[in-house]
This record gives C-alpha cells, structure tokens and sequence, in this order.
C-alpha cells in the first residue's frame, strides 16, 4: 500500500476502520479504497493519484478533508465511489485550468439539485456547469454476482480438474454490468448510457451544461474500448460492430445496429438488423452542451450538435489537456467545424451499409 498521496489523505488509522466497514447497500464486493490501494489496479489508481495531487497543489485542503469525512462516514460503497469520480472530475479540471486566470469551483450540496462543479471565465463572463455521473454495475447484476460470491463452493457451475496431480477447479459466471435484456448485451449498453441522468438534471436552465461521465468504478472500468467512440469500427475476425458510446450519444430511433454474429447467438449474419428503440442522449436532451468520458485509460469529449448553447472556445482549448484526452476520437468543436453533418452523414452510410447483408467488408 505504498501510495504517497493517498497516505497524505488517508492514515494507517483510517485505513482499518475502513477495512471494517461493512457494506450496507451496494453490492460491491471490496471497499473502493482498499481497491484504488491495489497495486494491480495501475490506471485507476494514478489517474486518482493524479487529481488528489491537483487538488493539493492547488492548496484546496478544504475540498479534500471534507470529501475524506464523507467517505469516512458512508457506508454504501456505491455512494463512495461516485465520491471518487467527482475527486477525478475536480482534479482533472483543475489540471487543465491551470495557470489561468479561469476558476474552477466546487459547488456546495443544498437541498436544490445542483450541478458539482463551475468554471467560470472572469474576462468573458461565462460558467460553465458540470455535472459527475460515476457510472456502476446495474443492481440486479451485482446482487447476481455476490450471490454467486457467496455460494462458490456449491455452484452448479463449477468445474473441477486434474492438472499436474492438483486439483484445479474453475468456475463460470456470465455477468453483464450494464444490465441484461433479451437483446445483444452492446444494446444494453446503449441504452444504459443514452438514459443517464435522464429524471433529475441539475444543470441550471439556459446555462453551458457539460455531464460528465466517470467510467472508472472498479466493475466498470477497461469494460468499453476506445473503438466504440466511433460510429463503426471493423475487426477482420469478427466483422463490423457500432460503436457503444457514439450510438449511445448520436444515435437516433430505428437506427440500424451492426453487431458481429460471432457474439450474437440469436441470429445469423448480416441479414437481421437490431435497431435502436430510441432516440440517443443528445436527440433526447437537447439542453446538454457537451458529454466527457473519462475512463481509465482514455478521455473524450462529445459536442452536442443538437444544442444551442456550443461551448465556447476559451473551455475548449484547454479541456484538451485533461488526462488521457483523445482528440482524434472526440467530436469537438476546436477548430470549427460542422458536427451535425458529420452525424447526418454517418446516419447515411450506416443505412447504407445494413443494406448489403452477408457482406465481408473485406
């Protein structure tokens, strides 16, 4: 547990009485501390790292120590770890206004639902309001899999062995974090993320408004590669897949979905189609300006081309500087240029593309 920073926040002491405290709802199996303590888990652990030490050096104790004495007191880990993803948010944010004369705040909880952050850019007289969404396991699933947990020794799925004279046993459990449907578990996936924050939007009216998307939880992350950022994407084994996270976002209603057959045991080929059963966050909420992805091991920034309040380019030029940021994989509006096009255009080939079944793509 060799970690300079958090040991900085969290002492030997406050290290036990967090391995002692019993998880009262959630049902994540490890404490996110003792797991961001892990040295297996490199990427959460430094981007984490990273945005405590932007914190320190931006002498906001204060913001720290009462983020502690949350955490200290919570006892359902799933409120914990979205406690992290702001800690991530903030630090990542103030990273990349550093040195500026812009200011980024922490928002005081009230009653009200309000956003968690605010930069605001004194010479134009602009804020900008984000809000952290830490996106975790669907509930039934995780129920699923501490049931599975708690019965190893008896489940029916078990697997037992003889390597090397050692008896070896494996164990099969199918786990789908974003929740499971009848569909193909890539459909699932999009619409878990085009329905985030779908009840209780806390930005306020009429105002810049950025959601913010943490996809570092510990039964989250590394799940959803940087290829889904796309609209297609092509393995030459597997065939052509949509993108998750771009049909999520820039999708619309009956909206054809490529989905490889090798992973789809409910049809054959190309000749079927799912189609999308609804419209994607931007078409649906049109009052969102933008959405950031921050996973463990990209960042990514999607402009809402459906809003009429575009960021303005002060922010722009500087969010390119967070963590991990992948501009070739964002759609941003630095320089200018036409992004409702592009997606009309994608649309276009897409519908194209599902008219040619049994294709190779070769």
């Amino acid at each position: 547990m060799e970690n300079n920073i958090f040991n900085k926040l969290f002492t030997l002491e406050d290290i036990e009485e967090i391995k002692n405290t019993k998880n009262s709802k959630s049902l994540h199996i490890i404490h996110p501390i003792l797991y961001l303590f892990d040295k297996n888990n490199r990427n959460e652990n430094y981007n984490t790292n990273f945005s405590l030490n932007s914190i320190f050096l931006s002498d906001n104790q204060y913001y720290l120590n009462n983020k502690k004495k949350e955490i200290m007191e919570e006892s359902d880990f799933t409120n914990i770890n979205g406690k992290l993803g702001e800690i991530r948010c903030y630090g990542y944010l103030l990273s990349s206004f550093m040195n500026t004369n812009i200011n980024t705040t922490p928002i005081k909880v009230s009653n009200n639902q309000t956003a968690d952050f605010q930069i605001s850019n004194p010479q134009t007289n602009e804020t900008i309001y984000i809000e952290v969404n830490t996106k975790q396991c669907n509930d039934k699933e995780s129920e699923k899999y501490k049931i599975y947990k708690d019965n190893l020794n008896q489940n029916i799925n078990q697997h037992t062995t003889i390597v090397r004279n050692r008896k070896i046993s494996i164990d099969l459990f199918s786990f789908a974090p974003f929740g499971r449907t009848k569909d193909h578990t890539n459909i699932d996936v999009i619409q878990k993320i085009s329905q985030i924050k779908q009840s209780k939007y806390q930005i306020p009216e009429n105002e810049y408004g950025i959601l913010w998307l943490d996809f570092q939880s510990q039964d989250i992350a590394g799940l959803i590669s940087l290829e889904h950022a796309e609209p297609l994407w092509y393995n030459r084994n597997f065939g052509m897949f949509s993108g998750v996270l771009w049909y999520a976002l820039y999708g619309k209603k009956y909206l054809p979905i490529f989905i490889s057959s090798q992973f789809d045991l409910n049809y054959k080929g190309y000749e079927k189609f799912y189609k999308m059963k609804h419209d994607g966050l931007f078409m649906q909420r049109k009052d969102i300006s933008a959405v950031i992805i921050a996973e463990e091991t990209y960042s990514l920034y999607f402009e809402n081309p459906f809003c009429e309040k575009r960021i303005p380019l002060w922010f722009l030029e500087k969010i390119i500087n967070i963590p991990h940021f992948k501009y070739e994989h964002s759609r941003i509006l630095f320089p200018k240029y036409d992004i409702k096009q592009e997606v009309n255009n994608n649309y276009k080939k897409i519908e194209k593309l599902s008219q040619y079944p049994n294709r190779t793509f070769d």
